[in-house]
């Protein structure tokens, strides 16, 4: 059994991502800002006989994500699956973006999965195995009319992979990013600091474009992130894995 950390992990992908690990037999460790999400899904996890433990972290915030880290690394020992998950999508033209809600953006979905990469990389160089799984996105490859912050974020993710993957080829870490388009996850007030009408209606319009004409399901993605995770997946590194109905193929 090995340990797998998702941030995000209450809801959505990350929830589905942290299934999927504890189904294959590890030990997931849940976190995220609230402790309430998180339960849910330990508790979905242990109903299932499976292992899962919380751990209380903002990504953004430096030095509380390095404590609860060293926390989490001492109870539980080192972390051989990373899966960075934490996101805000900012959906705001970019004349109406305020510098902190910007910074905000970057500090979660950028910096925060840089944090974990850099707090969790000593145990698996010291294992000789380990598997980093950063959540892309459409708007980091093709640029989003009025989500500048999460499309400069997502396009750091995909530069932070592949050098992640690059320095550490020889050390049996894989890194590679999900880029997921289309996926039927809960949309709400809570995936924006701006106008919620805007952000259902920009989800709208974007699901009438895919080319199959249906949405993904979480469970395929997160059966992309658990082939991933797995020793089969030992030569694949630095790459983007598009899942999004044909919506848009590089």
């Amino acid at each position: 059994m090995k340990n797998a950390l998702v941030t995000g992990a209450g809801r959505n992908l990350g929830r589905g991502f942290a299934l999927e690990l504890a189904r294959q037999g590890h030990r997931v460790l849940l976190a995220g800002r609230t402790r309430e999400p998180l339960e849910s899904v330990r508790e979905e996890i242990l109903a299932a006989r499976g292992s899962a433990e919380i751990v209380l972290l903002d990504v953004a915030d430096q030095s509380g994500t390095e404590r609860a880290l060293a926390v989490s690394l001492a109870s539980y020992g080192p972390v051989s699956i990373l899966i960075n998950n934490a996101v805000i999508r900012s959906q705001r033209p970019l004349l109406e973006m305020p510098v902190d809600e910007w910074r905000q953006v970057l500090d979660v979905t950028l910096t925060g999965a840089f944090l974990c990469t850099r707090a969790l990389l000593p145990g698996m160089i010291e294992q000789g195995w380990g598997r980093i799984v950063n959540m892309a996105g459409i708007s980091g490859q093709t640029g989003v009319a009025n989500r500048v912050g999460v499309s400069a974020a997502k396009a750091g993710v995909i530069g932070m992979t592949r050098a992640v993957a690059a320095e550490f080829a020889t050390s049996g870490i894989t890194a590679n990013a999900i880029s997921p388009g289309g996926i039927d996850t809960e949309k709400g007030s809570w995936t924006s600091q701006g106008d919620r009408a805007a952000v259902l209606a920009h989800y709208e319009e974007r699901a009438r474009l895919i080319p199959m004409k249906r949405r993904g399901t979480v469970d395929e993605v997160a059966a992309l992130c658990g082939y991933l995770c797995s020793d089969s997946a030992a030569f694949i590194t630095g790459q983007v894995f598009n899942i999004n109905g044909g919506t848009h193929m590089p």
